[in-house]
């Protein structure tokens, strides 16, 4: 480059005149010095230094355009280099994910149809079932009605041979109740005639002897005879009841003496242990259905374990026995306890009978009234014996704990 020439320029240079071709070159230019042909020196060294400047700074220009279009590729080629390792990922993810959908599925296939196959087979194991159920509730329906035709059967069997068995007691115990009532009013009707055969023979004697001597012995006779007589004429009862409970009585003394027999010292402890049984389960009876038919079970074990006669005997005994005791004490205090003692009486009686019979044979003496007979009181029969034979009881006194007899009230309340 060529180096312009050093002026001096002055500071007020551009208000100094111009010389005369300077003004020509200025004018002809339209006042416009830049375009002047004949320039200032100072001018024309302003204007090349700028020209000088411009062109390095266009250089400079062009060397920064291609740095910044060397960075720019270089920009471009490390995205396209990026970008297309992303790609790769992309497409390396969009594969893995395509083998995971598709194993996923093959997953989901073999799950679904091991399912279906599952479901199948419990469905198939279900239809199998209800038809064995079925089949089984057809047998047991069949099986059931065949029990209850010949369960009806039996009943209809036992009931008739029962009523015939009640007819046939019942005629028997008429019988029985029409004799013993013909031979009660023809033992009856000889007592009265030795009666009146002693009277008038007393009467004879009376005449015939002093009555100081004859006196003492005649009366005597009569009154004998007049207490037979009022004795059979002052109770009134129906017979077949009294023979009835003539029956009973005489099985309860005989199932006494059989257990009679178990008082020997050898056998003391078996005693014990039967009566120590039946005496907890009566008092274990509540007024609940299961205590109920649980103590009428044990019970019913107990009786049907005696294995000899004796041990029977002892054992319907003891259990009646214990339950006229609850009666008279327990029943007394809450009358509701009845009903569960009662229920446990039946359920023991009707799976032992003979129970039964020596239960009522208590009953009737704890309880005259459930025979249907009543001694009307005579003159000639003391109080106390009346009393007795109506069923009263000597009690001690709470108060001055001497024995009396229980009065009215005591009496009802005890009974009832």
């Amino acid at each position: 480059h060529l180096q312009p020439k050093q002026y001096y320029i002055p500071n007020n240079w551009s208000q100094q005149p111009l010389p005369i071709n300077y003004q020509l070159n200025y004018a002809q230019s339209g006042g416009d010095r830049s375009v002047a042909s004949t320039r200032h020196p100072v001018q024309a060294a302003l204007q090349a230094h700028k020209k000088q400047l411009q062109a390095t700074a266009l250089l400079q220009s062009e060397r920064n355009q291609q740095q910044l279009h060397q960075q720019l590729q270089s920009i471009e080629e490390q995205l396209a280099r990026e970008l297309q390792k992303v790609q790769q990922l992309l497409q390396h993810k969009r594969v893995r994910a395509a083998a995971a959908d598709e194993e996923s599925h093959l997953q989901r296939s073999a799950e679904r149809s091991r399912r279906l196959q599952e479901v199948h087979r419990q469905q198939r194991a279900l239809e199998q079932a209800q038809a064995s159920a079925l089949q089984e509730l057809q047998r047991a329906q069949a099986e059931t009605a065949a029990r209850k035709q010949a369960a009806a059967a039996a009943a209809v069997l036992r009931q008739q041979q029962q009523r015939q068995q009640e007819e046939e007691a019942r005629t028997k115990m008429e019988q029985e109740a029409e004799a013993k009532a013909a031979a009660t009013a023809k033992a009856a009707a000889e007592a009265r005639e030795v009666a009146k055969a002693q009277q008038q023979q007393q009467q004879q004697q009376q005449q015939q002897q002093p009555a100081a001597g004859s006196a003492g012995p005649s009366a005597a006779a009569a009154s004998t005879a007049d207490n037979n007589s009022s004795s059979l004429l002052h109770l009134k009862a129906i017979t077949a009841a009294l023979h009835y409970e003539q029956q009973l009585a005489a099985k309860l003394k005989d199932a006494e003496t059989a257990a009679a027999e178990l008082n020997k010292p050898n056998l003391k402890q078996q005693r014990r242990a039967l009566e120590k049984q039946i005496t907890m389960a009566v008092s274990q009876i509540s007024g609940t259905q299961e205590q109920v038919q649980a103590k009428s079970r044990q019970l019913i074990q107990v009786l049907n374990s005696c294995s000899t006669p004796q041990q029977q005997a002892l054992a319907y005994i003891t259990l009646a026995s214990r339950v006229i005791s609850q009666c008279e004490g327990q029943v007394q205090k809450i009358g509701s306890f009845a009903f569960p003692l009662a229920y446990v009486c039946v359920a023991v009686g009707a799976a032992v009978p003979h129970f039964m019979e020596l239960l009522i044979a208590k009953l009737q003496q704890a309880c005259p009234l459930l025979v249907p007979k009543y001694t009307m009181y005579s003159s000639r029969m003391p109080k106390d014996d009346w009393y007795k034979t109506l069923g009263y009881k000597d009690i001690e006194d709470p108060k001055s704990g001497e024995m009396r007899r229980e009065n009215s009230d005591e009496f009802v309340s005890r009974m009832s």
